[in-house]
């Protein structure tokens, strides 16, 4: 397993555009990194490259003790110093960003099907993250592909999966009981009332499942 997730709690902060306005952006995350959550993903397909270089340059500066993701640009993340790059379905293959690289990151695949995960792992990426496995705000139109998918996927690749897209902790325990690592989350912490209270029940969720799943 990739030691980039190996010792972490299985949650995956991801940043979205529509939260980057609220005046509480990085005390949110502050709290989300207090109850526990160690691995964050920058994510703004709306910021230009300067702007997402500043925002993934504050995180990084901030919260110097998480993991760093960078969504989908290599100049960005070895900038920043993230430990890993997430790639789309849709961007430069594996092979080409490792070679660029010069494996200095881990790197991420985003996939929603079996086919996509199976070569995604013979490219050699490290670790997947699966969906949209409910429905989800962030992806409107997107037909969820239910938890079926994650059951699919992690009985053909031996790389750790997340599951993205819509979950809560209400359904986390689905996700994980299907075989997954852990879970990535965007509006269940960061639209909550409570963010610090939202990131630890999640955590502590995930962590039961785990253990439960041994």
């Amino acid at each position: 397993m990739s030691n980039l997730l190996l010792d972490t709690n299985g949650i995956c902060l991801v940043t979205d555009e529509s939260y980057m306005t609220d005046i509480n952006f990085f005390n949110k995350i502050d709290l989300a990194v207090e109850a526990g959550i160690d691995v964050i993903q920058v994510r703004s397909k709306a910021a230009t490259p300067l702007q997402f270089y500043e925002l993934a340059h504050k995180i990084r500066i901030l919260f110097p003790s998480i993991k760093l993701i960078v969504n989908n640009n290599i100049e960005v993340a070895l900038a920043v110093n993230a430990e890993a790059i997430q790639l789309g379905e849709s961007s430069m293959s594996p092979e080409a960003v490792r070679f660029k690289i010069e494996n200095r990151l881990y790197i991420g695949k985003s996939v929603h099907s079996i086919n996509s995960a199976i070569n995604a792992e013979k490219s050699g990426v490290d670790y997947l993250i699966v969906g949209t496995i409910f429905p989800s705000n962030s992806h409107p139109g997107y037909e969820p592909s239910g938890v079926d998918l994650i059951k699919k996927i992690t009985s053909k690749v031996s790389i750790p999966v997340l599951g993205i897209g819509g979950i809560t902790n209400r359904n986390c325990d689905s996700v994980i009981n299907q075989g997954a690592f852990g879970v990535a989350i965007i509006s269940e912490i960061m639209q909550s009332q409570d963010v610090y209270q939202a990131a630890k029940t999640l955590i502590d969720k995930v962590q039961y499942c785990k253990l439960q799943n041994k």
